[in-house]
């Protein structure tokens, strides 16, 4: 149970760092994206 807890807590500071740096989104599938490039290390244009 500690590795769950611990990886759900690894996702979810990663998800709100990348809120503070890409501050304002227009709306909620923008901020979606971002969370999937932040996360998965993806590039816009490979």
């Amino acid at each position: 149970m500690s590795t769950i807890g611990s990886l759900s807590k690894g996702i979810n500071s990663n998800i709100a760092l990348i809120e503070k740096m890409e501050y304002g989104y227009r709306n909620k599938q923008r901020l979606k994206t971002a969370i999937y490039f932040g996360s998965g290390n993806l590039q816009l244009y490979p």
